[in-house]
């Protein structure tokens, strides 16, 4: 049950972080996926919006696809033992995690306006494949809440 209680913590703890690290309406740009025509019609602070949203997303699951069964329905199905030892390395791993999106939020939300806007559109349509392809695999990284 402990190990409930932490994984639910954890996981709804990246999933929150990975709403507001992107200043942008939750975490619904990192989930939604876009099209090609969509895309084009923004400009482009919209588009590194997008962009930093899909790879904070990137960032937050694909850390935990080694841990992870095939189809999980919850947070006890990630395979790490409830350990005192192993509870702290989770908590460095969330709060790593948070600085390193905070990070790249800040350097990129500055650097990626300067980027051709082709290239962020190809840079958001190739991040949706890659996370598309990570919950195809029967990850079930969805249903964790990530």
């Amino acid at each position: 049950m402990k190990n409930l209680i932490v994984c639910c913590f954890l996981l709804l703890g990246l999933a929150s972080y990975a709403q507001e690290s992107t200043g942008i309406s939750g975490a619904s740009t990192s989930t939604v996926s876009y099209a090609i025509g969509d895309l084009e019609k923004m400009d482009k602070m919209e588009l590194t919006k997008i962009y930093i949203s899909k790879l904070s997303r990137l960032n937050n699951i694909i850390i935990y696809v080694p841990f992870l069964k095939l189809e999980p329905k919850n947070p006890s199905d990630i395979k790490i033992p409830t350990t005192k030892s192993n509870e702290s390395d989770m908590k460095k791993l969330a709060s790593s995690l948070k600085d390193h999106n905070a990070t790249l939020e800040d350097a990129l939300g500055g650097l990626t306006p300067y980027a051709d806007k082709k290239q962020i559109i190809d840079s958001i349509l190739f991040l949706q494949n890659v996370i598309n392809k990570i919950e195809l695999i029967g990850l079930g990284v969805n249903s964790l809440g990530f």
